[in-house]
């Protein structure tokens, strides 16, 4: 005899699984067609199904936001080298959060619009200090250097999406 599982077991769905989908809707229809119900549908599960991966829609927003800047760059204590060159380092950042932004334009909203509060996009932020720390910055100039590189490229990515010429649908 087999024990019954849930919903969400039976769907083989983790956090991961919910967040690729979002961010996989909205690249393609818009961040209006993010809708707990569209994104069940989506996944071929009842919308309930998945508040056993996430709490709320502002969790999976706040996910969303992290998804983005996780693909930004792999900052060391990833496994990575520890960087050395504090200008390499924030040119590298910069460089790959435009391209993350430019690959999903649909999250540019969220980015601007909801600090980061997920466990994993707090753990980057922290690495990103720890290597201006560790090139010799003080914390609170550290922090104001990666927080003004992000806004200005957050700003800037969003008015070269804007500008961009809609992509047609495949």
């Amino acid at each position: 005899m087999t024990s019954k599982r849930t919903r969400g077991e039976r769907a083989g769905l983790t956090r991961e699984i919910v967040l690729d989908a979002a961010l996989g809707l909205i690249d393609r229809e818009g961040r209006a067609a993010l809708t707990m119900r569209r994104l069940g549908a989506e996944l071929g599960v009842e919308a309930m199904t998945l508040y056993h991966h996430v709490p709320n829609k502002d969790a999976l927003l706040d996910g969303l936001v992290e998804r983005v800047f996780a693909e930004a760059l792999p900052l060391p204590g990833n496994g990575e080298a520890e960087v050395t060159d504090w200008r390499a380092f924030l040119r590298a950042y910069a460089g790959s959060l435009r391209a993350a932004l430019l690959r999903h334009p649909g999250v540019l909203p969220l980015v601007t619009g909801r600090p980061a509060v997920t466990p994993a996009t707090l753990d980057a932020v922290e690495r990103g200090l720890r290597t201006l720390t560790s090139a010799g910055f003080a914390l609170g100039p550290a922090v104001d250097t990666l927080n003004a590189l992000s806004l200005f490229v957050v700003g800037h990515t969003a008015a070269e999406a804007d500008a961009r010429p809609p992509q047609p649908s495949t």
